[in-house]
């Protein structure tokens, strides 16, 4: 898949700026949606790029020049473009990038027939680990918990920061039971995993817990077709009734998962 991506790196310049340049290469490829590969976007941006120079009869030296000048101004397009999409403090897609992306994959997993699943994810008490051991400490343990969930999903699920200690996950090719199986894990390896954190009063361990709320879109009676409109409308409801779920346990104690209820008239 990546045969084109040499060119964004194999160029004349220094031993360090080609380094500095797959450092950038790879962040991108780290913080890509699973399913678009920046990487590969602008690698074949750039083959292009060179094959219309050769065309044109411009000299082998100077297309490396003017190509290797492409890459650099795509890449800083592209890095930019990221930054829109990725929550600084958890590495994670934002809220920005959900509202974005979710319908569309809402609407591929429609039209492949396929149902789909979300999470919606609170942090347990986290306000009293910023009031205790102050923000630094709190900022430490986002990250951890962002880890956990990450490490526990599948490698099709995509995370989102949605919001302060709320996290998101979208699960395509999952029904409501697998969602309940996912985020059973997610909350077991949160429960079990200790936290290990630096605040203003020194090093801590923290044993903390994560409540999880989630739904399933066999649980729905499906709109036939999808268009853009009538989806982010979609993705909205199933959000609120997984939120709904999510506040249904942390009312039962916390540190627990709950299925979303269909309202009847649904």
């Amino acid at each position: 898949m990546f045969e084109h991506v040499k060119p964004l790196i194999d160029t004349d310049k220094t031993g360090e700026q080609k380094n500095e340049k797959r450092k950038r290469v790879e962040s991108l490829r780290d913080h890509d949606n699973k399913y678009e590969d920046s990487v590969y976007e602008l690698a074949q941006q750039e083959g292009d790029f060179r094959e219309r120079l050769a065309q044109a009869h411009v000299s082998p030296d100077m297309i490396g020049t003017l190509a290797d000048d492409y890459s650099d101004q795509a890449m800083f397009r592209k890095e930019a473009e990221q930054e829109r999409w990725t929550d600084k403090l958890t590495g994670m897609r934002n809220k920005n990038a959900f509202l974005e992306e979710t319908p569309q994959l809402l609407t591929m997993e429609h039209r492949e027939g396929k149902e789909c699943s979300f999470l919606m994810l609170d942090f347990d008490h986290f306000k009293s680990v910023n009031d205790t051991y102050g923000h630094d400490a709190g900022d430490q343990a986002l990250q951890k918990i962002a880890e956990i969930i990450d490490k526990t999903v599948r490698s099709s699920d995509i995370v989102y920061r949605y919001g302060g200690e709320e996290f998101v996950v979208f699960l395509p090719d999952a029904t409501s039971a697998i969602a309940s199986e996912i985020a059973e894990k997610i909350r077991a390896n949160v429960e079990k995993t200790p936290f290990e954190i630096s605040g203003e009063s020194g090093s801590h361990t923290l044993h903390k817990t994560i409540s999880i709320g989630y739904i399933g879109t066999d649980q729905l009676k499906k709109p036939e077709p999808f268009d853009k409109a009538t989806t982010k409308q979609w993705v909205s409801y199933l959000i609120q009734l997984a939120d709904k779920a999510l506040y249904t346990a942390k009312e039962s104690g916390r540190n627990r998962t709950s299925r979303a209820i269909i309202p009847e008239e649904q």
